[in-house]
This record gives structure tokens, sequence and C-alpha cells, in this order.
């Protein structure tokens, strides 16, 4: 499936005993849980606080492998690294990267949300 590791799906589905539908349940809130977590990521840039900027990096690195959401798990853990301890010059960027990411890994999983339905 274009923009999401599918293997990564089967993994997850697997780890919940092959249940489908709390495979899709968890698939709607981590794209829920996403949305807020960039939106706190935007908010962090204006006040320039690290500590979310950072927290929202690291949960959406982790959140993103589960989902196979590669290209937005790679960027989030970069922006984890580069704000390990300091303001990241470049954060605005790196947060509009990651929507970016997210736009494309929420079409594939949408879609993929949609092939469950059908």
């Amino acid at each position: 499936m274009s923009g999401i590791d599918s293997a990564a799906l089967e993994r997850l589905e697997a780890l919940i005993g092959g249940d489908r539908e709390a495979l899709i349940e968890l698939v709607d809130t981590f794209l829920e849980e996403t949305v807020e977590i960039l939106a706190a990521m935007r908010d962090a840039i204006a006040t320039e606080d690290l500590a979310v900027l950072r927290r929202g990096a690291h949960s959406l690195k982790s959140s993103a492998q589960d989902f196979g959401a590669d290209a937005l798990a790679t960027q989030a853990a970069t922006l984890e690294s580069r704000s390990a301890t300091d303001w990241p010059p470049d954060a605005a960027t790196a947060v509009q990267h990651l929507d970016e990411a997210f736009a494309g890994s929420r079409a594939a999983l949408q879609r993929w949300l949609a092939d469950q339905q059908a």
C-alpha cells in the first residue's frame, strides 16, 4: 500500500490477537491523536516550548512506526534527535514536513480503512 508499510499493520494485528475490528479502532485512534500531537507541536513553535516539541516528535516516531508510516516516523525521529538538548533553528520547517508526511500517511490509512468496510 503506497505510503504505508502494510507488513507493519499485519504485525500489529498479530500482536492484538488477529482482531481486525480492534486494529481498525487503533488506526482511527492513531489518526485522531496524530492530528492533536501535530497541533500541539505547531503551538510549541510559537512559544519555543522544547519539551512539547520533543515529546511530540517522540510520540509520533513511535506510533508512526507501529502503523507503518515510515516517512513520518523517520522525520519525527530526526526532529526528536535534533531537539534533544536545544531548540532546532528550523523547527517550524521540520513540523511542516511532519504535517506533509502525515497527510500522505493519513490518506493511505484512510484508504485502508475504506477497504476494510468493503
